[in-house]
């Protein structure tokens, strides 16, 4: 069964979409249309990820019975690509901070790379709980 958890919005978005609000009225007040309109698009694109970001546990099958994979599925917003990340190849969940200890985030660490992606999941305890619980059941 797949369970999906929303991104969190922060305080540095809001203050970010207002910023460039106000910034792209103004250069519309003062007829400068096109980078008021650029300006425009941009917080469309900001909004749009804020909102439709999801985190999303998947089980996928192979075909054979007993062979099925979790993954984890980071949707950005219908104007990004989908980022998945088998479960099985998951090596470290760190909770991190940012400046000043405004904000924070979970460091997932994966591959044979160490790939970094931070995720900020709305529901935190739940998204933690539900990552442990799928990620156990991969190792067994």
């Amino acid at each position: 069964m797949d369970r999906t958890f929303h991104h969190r919005f922060t305080i540095g978005a809001i203050c970010g979409i207002s910023l460039f609000s106000i910034l792209m009225f103004y250069f519309f007040w003062e007829k400068h249309a096109l980078i008021g309109t650029l300006l425009m698009v941009l917080v469309l694109c900001m909004i749009e990820r804020v909102i439709h970001t999801t985190y999303t546990f998947h089980k996928i099958g192979s075909g054979l019975p007993g062979k099925e994979q979790e993954i984890l599925v980071i949707n950005k917003g219908r104007l990004s690509m989908n980022k998945s990340i088998p479960l099985e190849e998951l090596q470290e969940v760190t909770r991190m901070k940012t400046a000043f200890g405004l904000n924070h985030y979970l460091l997932l660490v994966y591959g044979t790379r160490k790939r970094m992606e931070a995720v900020m999941p709305d529901e935190e305890e739940g998204f933690l709980s539900e990552l442990k619980k799928r990620w156990d059941s991969t190792r067994k």
